[in-house]
């Protein structure tokens, strides 16, 4: 009875030995899925990390990018966009991790357009931002980010006689390679007259489909489309006088025109082809962010070499006689001197350089030796007799009085470049254009991207 008793006390041990080692073999067995799933989620974790790090790579990438072509023409969905636009699928970029033999990438699209929180929405009204979605893959891993860009800094007065109320044209005033636009009226006086040129800087003043080459521009959509719609020509909200009839709807738009000049051009209005516009920004906000730009630029020439002249507060010798030499950058465009006045008294900045050539019919090279841009605010600007300036000048005040930040030439005074006034333009000398870049196309003065908008997408 004793012995029967051990005997299935042994039995029960053994079988209670297998039931354990059962047991901890299916722990174990658990265990290791467990471990095995944990392996597996910290991989895929990790590729979704370095698809992630790729997907931020491409945002990087486009930022360079838009900061050697900020050009909303590059990226709205034209026939000339760049290879990095949305409409056209965007650039793939390989071998950002070289050290890398998983395979890994980020496909970059840039769309300019109005971004708000329901997406990239197109616009009338011209934007300076730039949606930029970055989808970066690594192995099966993928990850995308969208990012939105401004240019700041930037300076984008533009290179046209342009006034915010009246320009005068008269004496022997001949512009060349250039147009004429205001916000008010524009006289053609005596022998006040466009050359027969190509207009340097807006051609068409937009851009049109049926041409084997397109003038991109997002402030108007309207193309000049007759055979002179290549040539310089006047835009005016009022009235263009001065001109024979024969200009009309060929060179000339006004408010009396067939096809009439607008303030802006708006996509969603009536009868699209019976308007046009300005082919630039003209908003005063735009403007006040030029000069400030301006100013910033001229203290930073003033501080990095003192004693000359670049940016002057109040001055009371009104005569620019010494141009200030060029610091930084290849281009003595790039120069800036401003004249600033707390208030307008009608104190004006008299141009007393004359060095260099002005063009002729014959030698159409030949340019002034002083280049850049002179601003001068809350004042006026005049330049006479034999005075000469290649660049751009700016006369400022806060109002749009026609009286007050004007632009005044006289004689056989020759500016080859443009003029940007808040009053009025009062033009008898020798202007020319053509051979001067427009700020925005000067590497310094184009601006740069900056950041306003991040976020990851999920969808």
């Amino acid at each position: 009875m004793i012995r029967n008793l051990k005997s299935d006390e042994s039995g029960m041990a053994m079988a209670l030995a297998v039931i354990m080692i059962a047991l901890f073999s299916v722990m174990g067995a658990g265990l290791l899925v467990f471990a095995t799933s944990d392996l597996g989620i910290v991989v895929d974790a990790n590729r979704g990390q370095r698809a992630f790090e790729m997907a931020d790579a491409g945002v990087q990438a486009a930022k360079r990018q838009l900061d050697e072509d900020s050009s909303p023409s590059s990226y709205n969905g034209g026939s000339d966009d760049s290879e990095w636009s949305a409409t056209k699928d965007g650039a793939v970029l390989r071998n950002l991790d070289p050290s890398s033999a998983t395979d890994h990438s980020a496909t970059v699209t840039i769309e300019n357009c109005a971004v708000s929180d329901s997406g990239c929405e197109s616009s009338p009204n011209p934007v300076n931002t730039f949606k930029v979605v970055s989808t970066g893959e690594y192995g099966p891993a993928m990850r995308r980010i969208e990012a939105t860009f401004r240019i700041g800094g930037g300076v984008g007065i533009p290179p046209t006689y342009f006034s915010r109320t009246n320009i005068t044209y008269s004496g022997t005033a001949d512009a060349k390679g250039i147009s004429l636009f205001s916000r008010g009226n524009i006289d053609f006086s005596g022998a006040g007259n466009i050359s027969n040129d190509e207009d340097a800087y807006f051609r068409r003043w937009a851009s049109h489909p049926t041409e084997t080459e397109s003038y991109p521009n997002i402030y108007n959509r309207t193309a000049r489309t007759t055979d002179a719609g290549m040539l310089g020509g006047a835009g005016a909200l009022g009235e263009v006088t001065g001109l024979d009839g024969s200009w009309d709807n060929n060179r000339v738009f006004d408010g009396t025109t067939s096809v009439r000049m607008m303030p802006n051009w708006e996509e969603s209005s009536r009868f699209p082809s019976q308007k046009i516009s300005f082919p630039f920004d003209t908003s005063r906000d735009s403007l006040d962010e030029d000069i400030d730009e301006l100013r910033r630029r001229a203290q930073e020439l003033e501080a990095r070499n003192p004693g000359y002249d670049y940016y002057r507060q109040n001055p009371t010798d009104l005569t620019i006689d010494d141009w200030p030499p060029v610091l930084g950058g290849d281009d003595t465009y790039e120069n800036v001197v401003f004249y600033e006045f707390s208030s307008y008294n009608g104190d004006t900045v008299t141009l007393g350089l004359d060095d260099g050539e002005c063009p002729t019919n014959s030698n159409p090279s030949l340019i002034p030796t002083n280049q850049g841009v002179i601003v001068v605010v809350n004042g006026d600007f005049f330049m006479s007799g034999s005075s000469k300036f290649a660049g751009g000048v700016i006369a400022y005040t806060g109002s749009d009085n026609v009286n007050q930040g004007t632009f005044t030439s006289r004689g056989s005074a020759c500016l080859v470049g443009y003029a940007h006034t808040t009053g009025r333009v009062d033009s008898r000398g020798t202007p020319a254009a053509g051979s001067v870049p427009a700020l925005d196309e000067l590497e310094s003065f184009n601006g740069s991207p900056q950041m306003i908008g991040w976020r990851e997408l999920y969808d």
